[in-house]
């Protein structure tokens, strides 16, 4: 039992400020062995001076962007390993936005032919005929651009904005190519 008084008093002795001190000393002078720098600031959790990116084979990266981002990873203090991880999980996050954007645009696209395919103008028995003239329109006035630009996008057209499927922007070449037709009555 005196044993434990002697403690509690050489605790007791030291002062609020001494223990202060004890604490910024070690704040300043600790290294965490298990961290796998084994306390020297050196390893894989190290913050390296300048972050590098390696690509996965066949993928080209804006070496700007990375650099901006190897800004920000040392101001949140990331190891390489980590700067690696995220940037590959961005480029995973981005390829995968990409892929639904694509899917959508490609929905509305078809949503587009439906609505043509069931407009009481341009659809039902006679949508074959009526593409025919909205076609005759375009091959008479339009460029070639233009075809390329209302056709769907694709490897080869990647202008290509699918237009062609619109029930409005097919409506007014059939009405052009209407009034063509019947001035040559």
């Amino acid at each position: 039992m005196a044993d434990e008084e002697e403690v509690v008093e050489e605790v007791a002795e030291e002062t609020p400020a001494e223990q202060t001190e004890e604490v910024a000393g070690e704040e300043e002078e600790s290294k965490t062995l298990l961290s796998g720098d084994e306390g020297d600031g050196e390893g894989e959790n190290a913050i390296p001076e300048k972050y590098e990116f390696e690509p996965p084979e066949g993928v080209e990266v804006d070496a700007s962007k990375i650099e901006s981002f190897g800004e920000t990873a040392k101001e949140l203090g990331l190891s390489q390993k980590q700067f690696q991880q995220l940037v590959e999980y961005d480029m995973k996050r981005n390829a995968s936005a990409l892929e639904d954007m694509s899917t959508q645009f490609s929905e509305r696209i078809n949503h587009w032919a439906e609505e043509t395919k069931a407009d009481k103008e341009l659809g039902g028995e006679s949508l074959d005929e009526n593409l025919g003239l909205a076609k005759q329109a375009i091959d008479t006035f339009g460029s070639p651009q233009l075809a390329k630009l209302i056709d769907a996008p694709s490897a080869d057209n990647p202008d290509g904005l699918g237009l062609g499927n619109h029930p409005e922007v097919i409506r007014l070449f059939y009405r052009v190519g209407r009034a063509i037709s019947e001035s040559d009555l």
